[in-house]
């Protein structure tokens, strides 16, 4: 799998809680779409905003990377 495209959603670890805020990328940057959420509800809102969307999903590691999730 390539780099993070434009639309595609990712879930980004905040760092004061460790929860989640979804968000989508743009031309203007990531906007927040939804969150704060566990990872669990991360990852299952990210593959259905990346099946609406028509985009991939990722998920941000404890490491800072971004790790791509597999459509179910």
């Amino acid at each position: 799998m390539g780099p993070i495209q434009l639309n595609d959603v990712l879930a980004r670890r905040r760092r004061i809680d460790g929860l989640y805020e979804i968000r989508q990328r743009t031309h203007k940057g990531d906007v927040l779409l939804e969150g704060p959420c566990s990872r669990v509800v991360a990852e299952t809102r990210l593959r259905a905003l990346a099946h609406e969307f028509g985009s991939d999903c990722w998920i941000e590691q404890a490491d800072g990377r971004y790790r791509f999730l597999e459509p179910d």
